[in-house]
């Protein structure tokens, strides 16, 4: 391999010390050289990173309850190289510095302290703060200096860059420290600024001797990085009385943080005070002063951790200002229970039984009363908003109406050619609220109270700007319906990067399609789901879903941002049937084989006809099925099935997932997407007859098709004429191959799936017979009960 144009060597990042508990096999023997094209992505200089390298090297150790997250770090990467090929995505190890350098013990500080500080800060506040830790010489006894320092603006550029690595390779991850112990979470937490903080952890470094912090308030940035970094005894005492000791380490040293004043939580008067700090360190019968400065009066507490879903004041919280609005907790129960009511709603809206829309796109009926099937039934999750105690339903009547301009449609509007809907009828925040009675009184019960000049004047909602309350309050019910479409699709819990201006953005978006279109379809809810799970920007989406067709791509597939993966989770076409739900992400840690980008956007390719035609010459037609009786759907079908994949570069941060199936004459691309929309169509009939291939008396001719056959005909651009004949599938004998002809039957699946161990050949004929439409055309016959037969060989690759 040619040598990089950066001169690194492997001692440069401490590499051998890195990978020295890792078999230089596999993935991991890779990451170096991962790391070397990452600093070549992020156009790091030589000279620049070396410099922050050699200043940075050593400059702090985590203690014994920091290393914990190494180990967590170790531990996941352990379980990427011991997952078996299970998925069509295959993970690697990630090649990022941010993950490397939590693995080098001269570098491990800097991925604690980004773990313990984005608790309280955003990422670019804690590149400063190691900045300030590297350029830190003392000299701080009199004032904390603000001098400027030539070294500074190029070490920030290289420092954010690894940072950021660090925030979406490890904290995005969910690998992070705990919080501060039960005791001190009942304080308002004060926060540093980053000279002040480097110069109070800097000298406790320093020291020999014991270190006295006196602070007006509680530095709760200062305390969680002496948590995880101190090795000895860390003393925290509020109003003369001792809250906390904890021994951190075998270290004898003690540093004590003696505070002032308390201050709860909900208190704002607190930051015009004085908030003087003083540090000193103690060396026999010497008393030194060290440090003198004051809290950051400017900068508000605002975790960047990952969340629980439906905690959102961290993202109702501006980091230089207070809260965007402050509601009462009346107020936001009212909110919250009408988001209960109005998702209540969403998920009972019925389904049209037979649509036609492309994709995983489903119409809607906002007004039938048959729930045999509803948008519920699209989701893998009952999201845990529908569970939140909230009170009585305390307004009569329905929960969704129609307004007049609905009724009031005219033919004659114009129409918008892309979405399909009146060029004045896109919805808004103001639009959405008025087909909801309970949440209109919810918002002129709030507009009462609010004070700017919207709400005094009854102007529309959307005229609002932040601070109004009736906006918090807006702002505050789509993120919880956001958040309730992100648990719903599986889920695990809110990036702390996700924008809630993305989100609104999104949800808003989501009622659009819902009220406006009449449909609910995948790449909306994909979108909504990635932004608030993996802290994507809703600005990489753009206009991309609106090209699939164009461009040869189909549904999206997967996000991946940093080593966080969210991917959906029908990708899998070896899978039982029953696993399988339109709208299902799987939540995965490492990077995806093929896309290198710290962010990636993934699409399925679009299922197109037999592949073989590009190798060879014209098949004979000597191979087609002729006319056979009905016995021959018992038949087992042992044919090969192979499935291939890969991932390759379509744009910018854009990929295309090819999924290929293999068998002994034909090779096709199949779109899983499809077998996810097949899935939901499909029938399966069941019955007690003993006999199940039983055909004496069937008038009805068919065509038996093994699967070699059907992968190269069935819907494909040439099929064969059938007329009034019934064509069926041999006893498949693996799943791969019923979600491969499930996925072939009429796009995407309107078919009966027949168990050939629960219903006979008659009661499938019935059933294909009975339906009121045209789409079901085909049996599909499978067996499942030796488990033996339902693997599939599988190869993966990338290009």
């Amino acid at each position: 391999m040619a040598k990089p144009n950066l001169d690194i060597s492997a001692s440069s990042l401490n590499l051998v010390r890195a990978l020295i508990d890792f078999p230089l096999t596999g993935s991991l023997a890779e990451a170096g050289q991962e790391t070397y094209k990452w600093l070549v992505r992020q156009s790091i200089d030589e000279a620049g990173f070396n410099a922050c390298r050699d200043l940075a090297a050593s400059l702090a150790y985590p203690n014994e309850s920091g290393m914990e997250l190494q180990k967590h770090i170790e531990a996941a990467d352990r379980q990427i190289l011991k997952q078996l090929k299970k998925a069509p995505l295959q993970l690697v190890v990630s090649g990022s510095l941010g993950r490397l350098i939590g693995r080098d013990p001269e570098t491990v500080y800097i991925v604690t302290t980004v773990s313990t500080m984005t608790r309280y800060r955003d990422p670019e506040s804690v590149a400063s703060m190691l900045c300030s830790m590297i350029l830190d010489r003392g000299g701080h006894e009199k004032e904390v200096a603000f001098r400027y320092d030539i070294h500074r603006a190029p070490m920030k550029a290289i420092i954010s860059k690894i940072v950021d690595s660090v925030y979406i390779n490890v904290v995005n991850t969910g690998k992070n420290l705990p919080d501060l112990p039960e005791e001190l979470r009942q304080f308002h937490k004060h926060l540093l600024d980053d000279r002040t903080f480097a110069g109070i952890v800097m000298g406790v470094q320093r020291a020999e001797g014991d270190v006295t912090i006196r602070s007006q308030r509680f530095l709760a940035d200062l305390s969680a990085w002496l948590f995880f970094h101190f090795d000895g005894t860390f003393e925290i005492s509020v109003q003369n009385r001792i809250i906390l000791t904890s021994e951190l380490g075998s270290g004898n040293r003690v540093v004590r943080l003696i505070v002032n004043k308390s201050c709860a939580e909900a208190s704002t008067s607190c930051w015009e005070e004085d908030n003087s700090v003083e540090a000193s360190v103690t060396t026999g019968d010497k008393f030194t002063t060290f440090l003198r400065g004051s809290a950051d009066s400017s900068y508000r507490a605002r975790s960047f951790a990952r969340q629980p879903f439906y905690h959102l004041e961290d993202l109702m919280t501006g980091p230089r200002g207070t809260k965007v609005a402050l509601l009462k907790r009346a107020e936001m129960n009212s909110v919250t229970h009408a988001a209960k009511m109005v998702m209540t709603w969403i998920f009972e809206i019925p389904l049209e039984p037979w649509n036609t829309n492309d994709g995983l796109c489903f119409a809607l009926d906002l007004t039938g009363v048959d729930k045999t099937r509803v948008v519920g039934d699209l989701f893998v999750r009952y999201p845990q908003l529908l569970q939140l105690h909230t009170g009585e339903v305390t307004i009569p009547g329905p929960v969704f109406r129609k307004t007049e301009d609905d009724d009031n449609t005219s033919n004659s509007e114009e129409i918008e050619e892309e979405s399909g809907r009146p060029k004045d009828k896109v919805t808004t925040a103001g639009k959405i609220v008025t087909y909801f009675p309970v949440l209109q009184d919810v918002m002129e019960a709030i507009q009462k109270r609010c004070s700017c000049r919207q709400c005094k004047s009854a102007a529309d909602l959307d005229n609002c700007k932040p601070g109004c309350l009736r906006d918090a309050a807006m702002t505050h019910f789509l993120l919880l319906l956001g958040h309730a479409v992100s648990d719903a699709v599986g889920g695990v819990d809110a990036s702390g990067l996700s924008n809630p201006t993305d989100q609104v953005r999104c949800m808003t978006a989501l009622f659009d399609e819902i009220i406006q279109l009449q449909w609910i379809q995948w790449p909306t809810v994909f979108a909504l789901g990635a932004c608030i799970v993996s802290g994507i920007a809703y600005s990489e989406f753009g206009r991309r879903h609106l090209d699939g067709a164009e461009s040869g791509s189909s549904q999206w597939a997967a996000v991946q941002y940093g080593s966080f993966v969210a991917a959906a989770s029908w990708l899998d076409i070896a899978q039982d049937q029953e696993r399988i739900k339109p709208f299902a992400l799987d939540i995965l840690e490492g990077t995806i084989q093929g896309v290198p980008d710290d962010c990636g956007l993934v699409r399925c390719e679009r299922m197109t006809t037999d592949l073989s035609t590009l190798f060879a010459e014209g098949k004979s037609e000597d191979d087609a099925p002729s006319m056979a009786g009905w016995s021959l759907i018992k038949d087992l079908d042992t044919v090969d099935a192979n499935v291939f994949t890969a991932v390759f570069r379509e744009d910018t941060h854009l990929y295309r997932l090819m999924t290929t199936v293999q068998s002994g004459s034909y090779i096709r691309i199949v779109d899983p997407s499809t077998v996810a929309r097949g899935v939901l169509h499909a029938r399966r009939p069941h019955c007690g007859h003993k006999n199940l291939h039983e055909s004496t008396g069937i008038e009805r001719q068919s065509k038996v098709h093994d699967f070699d056959y059907a992968l190269g005909h069935w819907n494909s651009e040439k099929p064969p004429a059938l007329g009034n004949i019934i064509v069926m599938s041999k006893t498949l004998d693996s799943l791969v191959k019923v979600n491969t002809l499930l996925s072939l039957s009429f796009n995407g699946g309107y078919c009966i799936l027949r168990d050939a161990e629960h219903c006979c050949v008659k009661c499938a004929l019935k059933a294909l017979e009975g339906s009121k439409s045209w789409d079901f055309e085909r049996i599909v016959s499978y067996r499942r009960t030796d488990r033996r037969q339902l693997g599939v060989r599988r190869r993966a690759g990338d290009t």
